[in-house]
Protein backbone atom coordinates (compact mmCIF):
# COMPACT_ATOMS: atom_id res chain seq x y z
CA UNK A 1 0.00 0.00 0.00
CA UNK A 2 1.42 3.76 -0.97
CA UNK A 3 0.32 6.37 1.27
CA UNK A 4 0.41 9.67 -0.69
CA UNK A 5 0.14 13.10 1.38
CA UNK A 6 -1.18 16.06 -0.71
CA UNK A 7 -0.24 19.91 0.34
CA UNK A 8 -1.69 22.88 -1.01
CA UNK A 9 0.27 26.13 -0.28
CA UNK A 10 1.16 29.73 -1.21
CA UNK A 11 3.25 31.22 -2.99
CA UNK A 12 3.55 29.83 -5.67
CA UNK A 13 6.96 30.17 -7.09
CA UNK A 14 10.49 28.40 -8.31
CA UNK A 15 11.61 29.32 -4.78
CA UNK A 16 8.80 27.35 -2.74
CA UNK A 17 9.39 24.59 -4.95
CA UNK A 18 13.27 24.50 -4.33
CA UNK A 19 12.41 24.68 -0.40
CA UNK A 20 10.21 21.75 -0.90
CA UNK A 21 12.64 19.61 -3.01
CA UNK A 22 15.34 20.89 -0.05
CA UNK A 23 13.47 19.63 2.71
CA UNK A 24 12.57 16.35 0.99
CA UNK A 25 15.71 14.89 0.76
CA UNK A 26 16.17 14.87 4.90
CA UNK A 27 12.80 13.11 4.63
CA UNK A 28 13.46 8.89 5.90
CA UNK A 29 10.89 6.63 3.33
CA UNK A 30 9.89 9.32 0.79
CA UNK A 31 10.24 7.87 -2.59
CA UNK A 32 8.88 11.26 -4.71
CA UNK A 33 7.99 14.06 -4.44
CA UNK A 34 5.51 16.04 -6.83
CA UNK A 35 5.16 19.50 -7.18
CA UNK A 36 2.52 21.75 -9.40
CA UNK A 37 0.69 24.98 -10.13
CA UNK A 38 -2.97 25.20 -9.11
CA UNK A 39 -4.58 25.80 -12.70
CA UNK A 40 -7.62 27.66 -11.08
CA UNK A 41 -5.16 29.93 -8.73
CA UNK A 42 -1.49 30.24 -10.30
CA UNK A 43 -0.82 31.95 -6.94
CA UNK A 44 -1.16 28.32 -5.28
CA UNK A 45 0.79 25.29 -5.59
CA UNK A 46 0.80 21.50 -4.18
CA UNK A 47 3.12 19.40 -3.43
CA UNK A 48 2.42 15.22 -3.28
CA UNK A 49 4.95 13.38 -0.94
CA UNK A 50 5.03 9.32 -2.12
CA UNK A 51 6.06 7.53 1.20
CA UNK A 52 7.19 4.02 0.63
CA UNK A 53 5.33 1.05 0.67
CA UNK A 54 4.28 0.40 4.27
CA UNK A 55 5.94 3.96 5.69
CA UNK A 56 3.36 6.06 7.87
CA UNK A 57 4.44 9.70 7.31
CA UNK A 58 4.57 11.61 10.84
CA UNK A 59 5.39 15.02 11.34
CA UNK A 60 9.03 14.04 12.38
CA UNK A 61 9.87 12.72 8.55
CA UNK A 62 7.48 15.52 7.09
CA UNK A 63 9.14 18.48 5.68
CA UNK A 64 7.75 21.27 8.04
CA UNK A 65 8.16 24.24 5.69
CA UNK A 66 5.17 25.90 7.21
CA UNK A 67 6.62 25.97 10.52
CA UNK A 68 9.59 27.31 9.01
CA UNK A 69 7.74 30.42 7.69
CA UNK A 70 8.36 29.12 3.77
CA UNK A 71 4.99 28.30 3.06
CA UNK A 72 1.61 29.45 3.82
CA UNK A 73 -0.85 26.37 4.19
CA UNK A 74 -3.81 26.60 2.15
CA UNK A 75 -5.42 23.46 3.55
CA UNK A 76 -4.85 20.73 6.02
CA UNK A 77 -2.41 18.22 4.32
CA UNK A 78 -4.59 15.12 3.27
CA UNK A 79 -2.77 11.81 3.74
CA UNK A 80 -4.36 9.22 1.39
CA UNK A 81 -4.43 5.54 0.94
CA UNK A 82 -3.89 3.73 -2.12
CA UNK A 83 -4.51 0.44 -1.74
CA UNK A 84 -5.17 -0.91 -5.33
CA UNK A 85 -2.85 0.62 -8.01
CA UNK A 86 0.14 0.00 -8.92
CA UNK A 87 3.48 1.76 -8.94
CA UNK A 88 3.47 2.36 -12.29
CA UNK A 89 0.34 3.69 -12.47
CA UNK A 90 0.94 5.95 -9.71
CA UNK A 91 3.77 7.67 -11.28
CA UNK A 92 1.72 7.87 -14.60
CA UNK A 93 -0.89 9.51 -12.95
CA UNK A 94 1.19 12.05 -10.70
CA UNK A 95 3.83 12.69 -13.81
CA UNK A 96 0.80 13.59 -16.61
CA UNK A 97 0.85 17.24 -17.76
CA UNK A 98 -2.42 17.97 -15.72
CA UNK A 99 -3.61 16.30 -12.62
CA UNK A 100 -7.40 16.70 -11.35
CA UNK A 101 -7.65 16.30 -7.32
CA UNK A 102 -10.90 15.40 -6.63
CA UNK A 103 -12.22 15.29 -2.45
CA UNK A 104 -15.81 13.01 -2.59
CA UNK A 105 -17.13 14.01 1.15
CA UNK A 106 -20.38 11.05 1.41
CA UNK A 107 -23.35 12.96 2.43
CA UNK A 108 -24.54 9.87 4.78
CA UNK A 109 -22.92 6.52 5.43
CA UNK A 110 -25.68 4.45 3.25
CA UNK A 111 -24.75 6.25 0.70
CA UNK A 112 -21.02 4.26 0.51
CA UNK A 113 -21.98 1.34 -1.90
CA UNK A 114 -23.97 3.60 -4.34
CA UNK A 115 -21.34 5.77 -4.37
CA UNK A 116 -18.33 3.32 -5.12
CA UNK A 117 -20.25 1.91 -7.80
CA UNK A 118 -20.32 5.37 -9.47
CA UNK A 119 -16.63 5.67 -8.41
CA UNK A 120 -15.93 2.20 -10.56
CA UNK A 121 -17.90 3.81 -13.33
CA UNK A 122 -15.86 6.60 -12.90
CA UNK A 123 -12.57 4.41 -13.23
CA UNK A 124 -13.73 2.51 -16.24
CA UNK A 125 -14.95 6.22 -17.90
CA UNK A 126 -11.66 7.34 -17.62
CA UNK A 127 -9.73 4.11 -19.03
CA UNK A 128 -11.43 4.69 -22.20
CA UNK A 129 -11.19 8.50 -22.78
CA UNK A 130 -9.52 10.38 -25.20
CA UNK A 131 -6.81 12.51 -23.58
CA UNK A 132 -7.09 10.90 -20.38
CA UNK A 133 -3.88 9.14 -18.73
CA UNK A 134 -5.13 7.50 -15.73
CA UNK A 135 -6.93 7.48 -12.07
CA UNK A 136 -5.67 6.60 -8.60
CA UNK A 137 -8.18 6.72 -5.60
CA UNK A 138 -7.94 6.02 -2.18
CA UNK A 139 -9.47 6.77 1.14
CA UNK A 140 -8.16 9.55 3.78
CA UNK A 141 -6.55 8.49 5.83
CA UNK A 142 -8.15 10.01 8.92
CA UNK A 143 -12.04 9.74 7.83
CA UNK A 144 -13.47 7.00 5.46
CA UNK A 145 -16.39 8.87 4.43
CA UNK A 146 -13.78 10.81 2.17
CA UNK A 147 -12.68 9.52 -0.64
CA UNK A 148 -9.20 11.39 -2.68
CA UNK A 149 -9.03 10.94 -6.89
CA UNK A 150 -6.67 12.12 -8.47
CA UNK A 151 -6.28 11.77 -12.78
CA UNK A 152 -3.95 12.28 -14.93
CA UNK A 153 -4.80 14.22 -17.94
CA UNK A 154 -3.24 15.25 -20.91
CA UNK A 155 -4.36 18.67 -21.23
CA UNK A 156 -7.17 21.07 -19.08
CA UNK A 157 -8.88 21.40 -22.31
CA UNK A 158 -8.98 17.07 -22.60
CA UNK A 159 -10.69 17.35 -19.11
CA UNK A 160 -13.18 19.94 -20.05
CA UNK A 161 -14.06 17.91 -23.12
CA UNK A 162 -14.67 15.08 -21.36
CA UNK A 163 -16.65 16.91 -19.03
CA UNK A 164 -19.00 17.84 -21.93
CA UNK A 165 -19.80 13.63 -23.08
CA UNK A 166 -23.16 12.37 -22.05
CA UNK A 167 -21.71 9.98 -19.75
CA UNK A 168 -19.68 12.27 -18.09
CA UNK A 169 -22.78 14.38 -17.39
CA UNK A 170 -24.68 11.36 -15.99
CA UNK A 171 -22.35 10.31 -13.58
CA UNK A 172 -21.42 13.68 -12.17
CA UNK A 173 -25.41 13.93 -11.83
CA UNK A 174 -25.27 10.89 -9.64
CA UNK A 175 -22.03 12.06 -7.73
CA UNK A 176 -23.33 15.43 -6.72
CA UNK A 177 -26.67 13.31 -5.14
CA UNK A 178 -24.39 11.43 -3.02
CA UNK A 179 -21.04 12.93 -2.15
CA UNK A 180 -19.92 17.09 -1.40
CA UNK A 181 -17.48 17.58 -4.02
CA UNK A 182 -14.83 19.42 -4.69
CA UNK A 183 -12.34 19.45 -7.37
CA UNK A 184 -8.95 21.90 -8.51
CA UNK A 185 -6.79 21.16 -11.24
CA UNK A 186 -2.65 21.67 -11.50
CA UNK A 187 0.17 21.69 -13.50
CA UNK A 188 2.76 19.62 -13.26
CA UNK A 189 5.85 21.45 -12.73
CA UNK A 190 8.77 18.67 -11.47
CA UNK A 191 8.43 15.51 -9.71
CA UNK A 192 11.93 14.23 -7.85
CA UNK A 193 12.64 11.08 -6.50
CA UNK A 194 14.00 11.12 -3.28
Amino acid sequence: MTTLQIHTFSPFGEDTAQAVRKAAESATGLQKVYIGRQLENPEHGYYVLQWASGRQPSIDRTPDLVGAGVLKRISSPTTVKITSESEHQIQAVLEAPVQEFAIATLRAPENREQWEHILGLTTEGVRVTEGAIGSIQGLAADDDGRYVLILGWESHEAHMRALGSEYAKDVMKQTLELVDFQVKHAEKVSYDAV
